[in-house]
């Protein structure tokens, strides 16, 4: 399979890059579904990822997350079992930068499987994110089950995440 740069797809393409990548799924395992409901997100991460939880800005017990500003994809075998699950959300940067929204809260993107002080975190280490405005979506909590990893369906699934927030959203 060919790699698929999000970045590079004319809007005008999106429907088939979708279907592409959906068919590419298909033909490794994988259904595909994408969904809103990020209480159902949330119970659905803790029952099958290692991590056990989903990263802050998308629970909806401490950030607005829904419908109107994100989605997440799960993907089953032919069997039914879930194996695999993402999620993306937008957000509308009109008077910050991303590097200042994410200061103003930086808990909220911490994954929360990992032990990190946000106390004594440098979060100058990307300096484009002094840059970045307007809308933007965050791709996060990519999880594959161990049987699928080292496969070509993680970057597919990357991929297909990426293209769904570009048709969705038109991030800037």
């Amino acid at each position: 399979m060919a790699h698929i740069n999000p970045i590079a797809i004319d809007k005008s393409e999106l429907g088939s890059k979708i279907f592409e990548l959906t068919s590419h799924a298909k033909d490794n395992g994988a259904h595909l579904e994408l969904l809103t409901d990020f209480e159902e997100y949330r119970k659905t991460v803790e029952k099958y990822s290692e991590a056990g939880a989903v990263t802050a800005i998308l629970d909806t017990r401490v950030s607005r997350i829904g419908p109107e500003n994100g989605f997440w994809i799960v993907a089953t075998d032919g069997a039914g079992k879930v194996i695999h699950i993402q999620a993306v959300r937008y957000d509308y940067l009109s008077d910050r930068s991303l590097s200042q929204h994410w200061l103003m809260d930086p808990a909220l993107y911490v994954p929360c499987w990992l032990d990190i002080d946000v106390n004594r975190c440098d979060f100058d280490t990307a300096p484009i994110t002094h840059e970045i405005t307007g809308a933007v979506c965050y791709h996060a909590d990519f999880w594959l089950d161990k049987e699928y990893r080292n496969q070509e369906l993680a970057s597919l699934l990357s991929n297909y995440a990426m293209v769904l927030a570009l048709a969705r959203f038109s991030p800037d």
